[in-house]
Protein backbone atom coordinates (compact mmCIF):
# COMPACT_ATOMS: atom_id res chain seq x y z
CA UNK A 1 0.00 0.00 0.00
CA UNK A 2 2.76 2.69 0.41
CA UNK A 3 3.48 1.83 -3.32
CA UNK A 4 -0.07 3.19 -3.80
CA UNK A 5 0.53 6.73 -1.69
CA UNK A 6 4.21 6.95 -3.55
CA UNK A 7 2.35 6.48 -6.92
CA UNK A 8 -0.81 8.40 -6.11
CA UNK A 9 1.54 11.12 -4.90
CA UNK A 10 3.44 11.42 -8.24
CA UNK A 11 -0.08 11.55 -9.97
CA UNK A 12 -0.96 14.51 -7.55
CA UNK A 13 2.58 16.19 -8.41
CA UNK A 14 2.14 15.59 -11.85
CA UNK A 15 -1.74 17.14 -11.94
CA UNK A 16 -0.13 19.94 -10.09
CA UNK A 17 2.50 20.45 -12.55
CA UNK A 18 0.30 19.97 -15.51
CA UNK A 19 -2.15 22.78 -13.93
CA UNK A 20 0.22 25.33 -12.84
CA UNK A 21 2.28 24.03 -16.40
CA UNK A 22 -1.05 25.09 -18.16
CA UNK A 23 -1.78 28.54 -16.03
CA UNK A 24 1.48 29.42 -16.71
CA UNK A 25 1.12 29.04 -20.98
CA UNK A 26 -1.88 30.84 -20.59
CA UNK A 27 -0.70 34.07 -18.90
CA UNK A 28 2.45 33.97 -21.07
CA UNK A 29 -0.07 33.54 -24.44
CA UNK A 30 -2.30 36.48 -22.80
CA UNK A 31 0.68 38.77 -22.26
CA UNK A 32 1.84 38.11 -25.76
CA UNK A 33 -1.34 38.74 -26.69
CA UNK A 34 -1.56 42.03 -24.48
CA UNK A 35 1.92 43.03 -26.28
CA UNK A 36 0.69 42.31 -29.42
CA UNK A 37 -2.01 44.70 -28.77
CA UNK A 38 -0.03 47.14 -27.14
CA UNK A 39 2.83 46.90 -30.39
CA UNK A 40 -0.69 46.70 -32.86
CA UNK A 41 -2.11 50.04 -31.07
CA UNK A 42 1.62 51.90 -31.19
CA UNK A 43 1.74 50.76 -34.76
CA UNK A 44 -1.54 52.33 -35.61
CA UNK A 45 -0.67 55.64 -33.83
CA UNK A 46 2.77 55.85 -35.89
CA UNK A 47 1.07 55.17 -38.87
CA UNK A 48 -1.60 57.86 -38.22
CA UNK A 49 1.54 60.26 -37.23
CA UNK A 50 3.43 59.69 -40.49
CA UNK A 51 0.14 60.34 -42.51
CA UNK A 52 0.29 63.66 -40.97
CA UNK A 53 3.43 64.19 -41.66
CA UNK A 54 3.27 63.11 -44.89
CA UNK A 55 0.14 65.20 -45.68
CA UNK A 56 1.67 68.13 -44.19
CA UNK A 57 4.38 67.75 -46.70
CA UNK A 58 1.93 67.89 -49.28
CA UNK A 59 0.57 70.69 -48.29
CA UNK A 60 4.18 72.47 -47.91
CA UNK A 61 4.59 71.37 -51.28
CA UNK A 62 1.96 72.98 -52.75
CA UNK A 63 2.54 76.23 -50.73
CA UNK A 64 5.56 76.33 -52.33
CA UNK A 65 3.95 75.61 -55.87
CA UNK A 66 1.48 78.50 -55.24
CA UNK A 67 4.38 80.65 -54.00
CA UNK A 68 6.61 79.86 -57.29
CA UNK A 69 3.06 80.72 -59.33
CA UNK A 70 2.97 83.75 -57.22
CA UNK A 71 6.72 84.41 -58.05
CA UNK A 72 6.17 83.92 -61.57
CA UNK A 73 2.90 86.53 -61.98
CA UNK A 74 4.80 88.82 -59.99
CA UNK A 75 8.09 88.94 -62.06
CA UNK A 76 5.64 89.00 -65.09
CA UNK A 77 3.75 92.06 -63.89
CA UNK A 78 7.37 93.51 -63.28
CA UNK A 79 8.10 93.26 -66.63
CA UNK A 80 5.01 94.20 -68.19
CA UNK A 81 5.45 97.48 -65.06
CA UNK A 82 9.24 98.22 -66.60
CA UNK A 83 7.44 97.87 -70.21
CA UNK A 84 4.93 100.14 -69.58
CA UNK A 85 7.24 102.44 -67.89
CA UNK A 86 9.76 102.37 -71.31
CA UNK A 87 6.74 103.25 -73.23
CA UNK A 88 5.80 106.34 -70.99
CA UNK A 89 9.48 107.47 -70.85
CA UNK A 90 9.32 107.14 -73.95
CA UNK A 91 6.26 109.53 -74.91
CA UNK A 92 7.28 111.76 -72.91
CA UNK A 93 10.76 112.29 -74.50
CA UNK A 94 8.71 112.79 -77.22
CA UNK A 95 6.03 114.71 -76.13
CA UNK A 96 9.81 116.92 -74.84
CA UNK A 97 10.64 116.96 -77.72
CA UNK A 98 7.93 117.99 -79.64
CA UNK A 99 6.83 120.71 -77.61
CA UNK A 100 10.63 122.34 -77.88
CA UNK A 101 10.35 122.22 -81.25
CA UNK A 102 6.92 124.07 -81.41
CA UNK A 103 8.34 126.98 -78.63
CA UNK A 104 11.38 126.81 -81.26
CA UNK A 105 8.80 127.64 -83.93
CA UNK A 106 6.48 129.85 -81.81
CA UNK A 107 10.20 132.01 -80.60
CA UNK A 108 10.92 131.87 -84.39
CA UNK A 109 7.81 133.75 -85.57
CA UNK A 110 7.02 136.11 -82.07
CA UNK A 111 8.89 139.60 -83.08
CA UNK A 112 9.83 139.93 -78.94
CA UNK A 113 11.87 137.47 -78.99
CA UNK A 114 15.56 137.89 -79.13
CA UNK A 115 17.44 135.63 -81.75
CA UNK A 116 14.77 135.37 -84.11
CA UNK A 117 16.25 136.25 -87.32
CA UNK A 118 18.59 133.68 -86.31
CA UNK A 119 16.08 130.66 -86.45
CA UNK A 120 13.96 132.46 -89.43
CA UNK A 121 17.29 132.11 -91.72
CA UNK A 122 17.28 128.70 -91.10
CA UNK A 123 13.63 128.13 -91.00
CA UNK A 124 12.52 129.87 -93.84
CA UNK A 125 15.45 130.00 -96.27
CA UNK A 126 15.80 134.09 -96.10
CA UNK A 127 19.15 133.75 -96.59
CA UNK A 128 18.57 132.94 -100.16
CA UNK A 129 15.44 135.56 -100.90
CA UNK A 130 12.20 135.14 -100.77
CA UNK A 131 8.63 135.90 -99.00
CA UNK A 132 9.55 136.01 -95.17
CA UNK A 133 6.96 134.61 -92.78
CA UNK A 134 4.90 137.81 -92.58
CA UNK A 135 4.46 137.55 -96.77
CA UNK A 136 7.22 140.40 -97.53
CA UNK A 137 9.50 140.00 -99.93
CA UNK A 138 13.37 139.97 -98.94
CA UNK A 139 16.55 139.88 -100.04
CA UNK A 140 19.98 137.62 -99.61
CA UNK A 141 20.41 139.30 -96.26
CA UNK A 142 16.96 138.95 -94.85
CA UNK A 143 16.06 142.78 -94.94
CA UNK A 144 12.88 144.10 -96.45
CA UNK A 145 12.56 145.47 -99.78
CA UNK A 146 10.25 147.75 -100.79
CA UNK A 147 7.43 147.19 -103.21
CA UNK A 148 7.24 149.84 -105.84
CA UNK A 149 3.94 150.18 -105.29
CA UNK A 150 4.56 151.21 -101.99
CA UNK A 151 5.67 154.86 -102.50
Amino acid sequence: MQWIWIVIGIIVVLIIIGILVTVARRQGRARVERRDEEDRRRAATMRDAAKSVELDGLESKADAAETDAAADRAAIDAERLRLKAEEQRQAATEQGADSAERRRQADALDPDVSGRDEHRGSMDGAAAGGLDVEGSETDRRGTHRRDPDDT
